[in-house]
């Protein structure tokens, strides 16, 4: 509960620094699904792992597999492969990933959950997701 609640502030307060660089201007795909890494949606009483996500615009469409993400994307969807890294909800407005919800996010380089307490802040977040935009890149 401990490495928990060290996560959630240390991604806010990555989060709040992020949200401050620049915005880039990049087209956006209307439907994106994400996959090929660690998705943790934060459902529940304990963090769970889903193997692909689908946004459209700000929004969250579909968490679940691969194969039935392809099925609920948009014909003509982007496909972001992860490659092995960790994609978390934002914590904007303390909510999980969800159908629904606002596509707030953080990609990480390692996922949290995995890594030992003193390697945390070791942890670099790669991309901010800001309704569905990408508002920081590495």
């Amino acid at each position: 509960m401990r490495t928990l609640l060290s996560l959630t502030l240390i991604l806010g307060i990555t989060l709040l620094i992020s949200c401050k660089q620049e915005q880039k201007n990049e087209s956006i795909n209307p439907t994106i699904i994400y996959g090929g890494g660690d998705i943790i949606t934060m459902q529940g009483d304990s963090p769970e792992y889903t193997e692909a996500l689908v946004v459209r615009g700000n929004e969250i469409l579909f968490v679940g597999s691969l194969k039935d993400a392809k099925s609920n994307a948009d014909e003509g969807y982007k496909y972001i492969d992860l490659e092995g890294n960790t994609l978390l909800p934002g914590f904007i407005d303390g909510h999980g990933l969800e159908k629904g919800k606002l596509a707030d996010m953080v990609i990480l380089n390692k996922n949290p959950l995995k890594v030992q307490e003193e390697d945390i802040k070791k942890i670099l977040v790669l991309e901010t997701i800001k309704e569905g935009v990408s508002v920081y890149k590495k």
